[in-house]
Formats: C-alpha cells, sequence, structure tokens
C-alpha cells in the first residue's frame, strides 16, 4: 500500500524567494493509521517521488506539504534529470524537512511552533563533502560534511560567511536577514551561496 496519503501538485513564480503552495488532501485516510507531514521546499522545478512513488512535479520553485505515514520513507527526486536519492524519518509531531537546492537534496525535522518570543530556530545543513564554517555575527559553528547544526537567535539581521572547515578559503558573506519567529534551513555546500528556506528569510552577498 503506498504509504503517501495526500499528494499535491505545486505552481509557484519563477523567482525562488516566492514561495506558493496548493494543498489536495484526500476524501478519506484509513483508520488507524498515524499520519504525519513532509514538508518539501525546492528552490528549484522537480519531480518528487516517496517510496518509488511520485507525488508531485513541481515546475517551478515552490513548497509543497504533503501527509504521509509515520516512520521511515525513501526519497528520489529528480532535478534537470538528474536523480537525487535521500532517507527521511516522519516524526509524530512537527514536520520532516527537504530542502531540494542547486546545492543538492538535505532532510531534517522541525517541532512544531510554540511561543519563540521573538527567536528564530535556524538549522545549518551541509550538503557537499567538505566541512563548513560558518561565522553568524560573533558566534562560529564548524559543521561536518552532510552535518547539521542548529542554533535559536534573536528575529534581525546578521553579518554572515560561510568558508571552508579550516577557514582558509571564503565561499560566501554577506547578511543574514531574520524576518520572522520560525524554522529556517540554510543549505550549504563548497563554493555555493548559502539556499535559505522558511520564514521569508534571505541571504544577501555582499557587505
Amino acid at each position: 500500500m503506498l504509504p503517501v496519503l495526500l499528494s499535491a501538485v505545486c505552481l509557484a513564480s519563477p523567482n525562488p524567494a516566492s514561495i506558493n503552495e496548493e494543498v489536495e488532501t484526500l476524501d478519506e485516510v484509513e483508520s488507524g493509521v498515524r499520519l504525519g507531514r513532509i514538508v518539501f521546499d525546492s528552490r528549484l522545478p522537480a519531480e518528487i517521488q516517496v517510496d518509488n512513488n511520485t507525488v508531485a512535479q513541481l515546475f517551478a520553485p515552490g513548497r509543497l506539504i504533503i501527509n504521509a505515514t509515520v516512520g521511515p520513507h525513501e526519497l528520489q527526486v529528480l532535478t534537470n534529470g538528474t536523480p537525487r536519492t535521500g532517507r527521511v524519518e516522519v516524526p509524530h509531531t512537527g514536520a520532516a524537512t527537504v530542502v531540494i537546492g542547486r546545492t543538492g537534496l538535505t532532510t531534517g525535522r522541525t517541532e512544531d511552533e510554540d511561543d519563540a518570543d521573538g527567536a528564530a530556530k535556524v538549522e545549518f545543513r551541509v550538503a557537499g563533502d567538505q566541512d563548513v564554517l560558518v561565522q553568524l555575527a560573533d558566534d562560529r559553528y564548524r559543521i561536518d560534511a552532510h552535518g547539521q547544526k542548529g542554533v535559536v537567535v534573536p528575529v534581525g539581521s546578521y553579518r554572515m560567511s560561510v568558508r571552508s572547515g579550516n577557514g582558509t578559503v571564503v565561499w560566501a558573506s554577506g547578511r543574514l536577514e531574520l524576518h520572522q519567529a520560525t524554522d529556517v534551513v540554510i543549505q550549504l555546500a563548497e563554493g555555493r551561496m548559502p539556499e535559505v528556506s522558511g520564514g521569508g528569510s534571505s541571504f544577501h552577498p555582499g557587505g
């Protein structure tokens, strides 16, 4: 039986900063099945498959939310004809999150939102095979290849740089704008600009 019980087709503006979503629910959900959510944020057109079943084709960058049974699921995403694979664990609460970017595909989890008291939950994810050194304002975080690091910071504007793990090569520098007290995912890879997902937040290269 197909474990994904909700599918969606999302059409969005070609501008990755403009995210629209359209969700279609099924008329029936099998009784006794525990459902959770998978949130996809794709920065480019993609075909999304869960457990070898196509659940959506995004013809432009967009955001997609589906319901799926709680537990592990296999992912395959086709971008420009290139397959990318991953595995996601759908939780009882919160949501599994998948960022599909030009730098790769990463998965993680967000908790149900609570009163964040003006703070954003930022998760850095490394999509490549190189360690990364991130400086956010006065704090530095070294993140292993394919690793993750979560921090909570007040909403606002921050100086941010992304370097090689040993700090010798600067891949990106600029300002990170956190506009809402919500979950934000920042996907990082060698030699690429950060890809920011969630909360209307953004990264602006330069001074």
